[in-house]
């Protein structure tokens, strides 16, 4: 009975830690997990001079679409803008959902490389939110490039964060740079 108790206790176990670092409704990392994560990325970037970015991501008039279509429509959006980012993103590159309807990429690259992900993101959106849902869904982002002096990720997710508003201030559906 132990023989076959020990390898499902490893994999309960294995399923749990799975569970806890992964958002159940778009299978993105979790919050918990994107922490844990950038940590490891933030410490390569410093050890290698390599620069890094972070890119918050929010979708546009989300109360309108949970209004509008449901809360089932308002998942649907998610998990389907989860697919499309986690597609857009390139090797190495960390999409995670960050809460609500707000995401985060972290990347290795400067803000370029975040430009790039926010064109092929734009470009694939549309049509494939019209071909699934049925209507169209639209984002707001904002782009921060790790500085110098930042002690460690919060600062550079709040400018980017704060950039992130900036661009929902202007109009929305569009990627804004930090203002450093």
């Amino acid at each position: 009975v132990i023989a076959l108790l020990v390898p499902w206790r490893d994999e309960a176990e294995q399923k749990l830690r799975a569970m806890a670092l992964t958002d159940a409704l778009t299978g993105l990392p979790n919050r918990r997990c994107f922490e844990q994560r950038a940590t490891g990325m933030l410490a390569l970037a410093r050890r290698q001079n390599l620069p890094l970015c972070a890119v918050m991501l929010d979708l546009d008039h989300f109360k309108h679409i949970n209004d509008t279509h449901g809360h089932e429509g308002g998942d649907n959006a998610l998990r389907l803008f989860a697919q499309v980012l986690q597609q857009c993103c390139r090797h190495g590159e960390l999409p995670a959902r960050v809460g609500g309807e707000e995401f985060c990429v972290l990347l290795s690259g400067d803000e370029d490389s975040a430009e790039q992900l926010d064109q092929r993101l734009r470009a694939q959106l549309p049509r494939r939110s019209q071909e699934a849902l049925g209507f169209l869904i639209d984002f707001s982002a904002g782009v921060a490039l790790l500085q110098p002096d930042d002690t460690g990720m919060e600062p550079l997710l709040a400018r980017a964060d704060a950039a992130l508003y900036l661009a929902k201030a202007q109009g929305r559906g569009q990627l804004q740079h930090d203002s450093v």
